[in-house]
């Protein structure tokens, strides 16, 4: 006797295998067009790779559009208005900051910056470091409850980098900047960590303000 399955049935079943596939193929187009719109304005692939879909996904605004203001490497020539700064040799450590115009609130500009750190080689004993941003307190504030942090390693032998944590708090705040902790991994299997942390200022007057003033 053969087993038939009813035709309604078999249709539900192989949705749910469709969906999810559709759905993850939609997402993976998206990040590509992101990645693509941010070469275009300018951010280095090195530091696209490293950053996860959850962060480059923080950086969009409401309408899915993306517009990035300035983008600086410490120890660079700056803008003048924007600026990257690192204590640690360059042939071991690359830092980088990345300002994003976000959606307006409450009359209020809002920028999103973006700090990525990416040790080029693991310092001996070294078990974390910290790295932030500061900005004029009389101009701007950090938004409470923007952050976003993740920890990443590249292993000797792959191409991809592999998270290694991530959170939503500050570890440092003040009136004129905030901070995180890279947890680093020492190692002769690990050849790159990446540390990228994400957050938000806001212009403390109401209206259309011109400039960042030195972040």
């Amino acid at each position: 006797m053969k087993l038939r399955i009813p035709k309604l049935l078999l249709i539900c079943c192989l949705s749910l295998f469709l969906v999810p596939a559709t759905s993850f193929a939609n997402s993976e187009k998206r990040i590509e067009s992101l990645d693509i719109s941010l070469l275009k304005q300018g951010i280095p692939f090195e530091v696209i790779e490293s950053w996860s879909p959850e962060l480059k996904r923080s950086l969009l605004k409401e309408d899915g559009s993306i517009e990035v203001i300035a983008h600086e490497k410490a120890n660079s020539d700056s803008n003048g208005e924007v600026g990257a700064l690192g204590n640690i040799k360059d042939d071991q450590f690359d830092y980088y900051i990345t300002v994003v115009r976000a959606d307006n609130v409450d009359n209020r500009e809002r920028f999103m910056v973006a700090l990525t750190g990416k040790w080029k080689s693991m310092p001996v004993w070294r078990l974390s470091d910290a790295y932030g941003a500061s900005f004029d307190k009389d101009i701007w504030r950090a938004v409470p409850g923007s952050a976003y942090y993740e920890d990443k390693v590249k292993y000797s032998g792959n191409s991809i980098f592999t998270t290694l944590g991530s959170g939503r708090n500050f570890s440092y705040t003040s009136e004129s900047g905030v901070g995180f902790n890279a947890d680093l991994k020492g190692g002769i299997i690990i050849k790159e960590q990446v540390a990228a942390a994400v957050f938000t200022i806001e212009h403390k007057k109401q209206g259309n303000q011109s400039g960042l003033s030195q972040i």
